[in-house]
């Protein structure tokens, strides 16, 4: 499972409550968080290894599941 699973393939869903969680952890410890990457899941194609801050947070704002 990751943990950050926006797609490759630049659909934005809203966040999942690993994604959420992790936006809020960073948030609550008042980290300057640019990029995070992912090292998981290992030879997954769909997702990105390498996630901005901000798509991360974009993903947050999404209202509903596309």
């Amino acid at each position: 499972m990751e943990v950050s699973g926006i797609k490759k393939d630049a659909t934005l869903v809203k966040a999942s409550k690993r994604q959420a969680g992790l936006y809020n952890a960073f948030k609550d410890l008042n980290l300057q968080v640019e990029t995070v990457l992912q090292s998981w899941p290992l030879g997954e194609n769909y997702v990105k290894s390498e996630i901005l801050f901000k798509e991360l947070e974009e993903s947050i704002k999404v209202k509903s599941l596309i």
